[in-house]
């Protein structure tokens, strides 16, 4: 599914994996956000916040292991989308 699909959108001349990430952040799909990664999205710290748009705190906590520090942003989008768990954690991140 999703990666057939980003590969053929690469190989079409698609080279916004930024936006790649972001939507794979959103929807959960780490398969998605690692290919991003690999082929060159550095967002981060947009990741995290789609990703706790999303609800998905796979994608948060990978965020943060590839480097994303804007735990406010976290919070606030989390906070809009009703998710107390990802607003919890981004408490405790950006906190320690």
């Amino acid at each position: 599914g999703h990666r057939e699909m980003c590969e053929l959108g690469k190989e079409w001349g698609a080279n916004d994996f930024n936006r790649m990430l972001l939507n794979g952040a959103l929807h959960g799909h780490r398969e998605m956000c690692e290919l991003a990664k690999e082929w060159g999205a550095n967002d981060f710290n947009g990741m995290l916040w789609y990703g706790a748009r999303g609800g998905h705190r796979e994608m948060c906590e990978l965020a943060k292991e590839w480097g994303a520090t804007n735990f406010e942003g976290m919070l606030r989008n989390g906070a809009n989308a009703g998710y107390h768990e990802i607003c919890e954690l981004a408490k405790q991140w950006g906190t320690t």
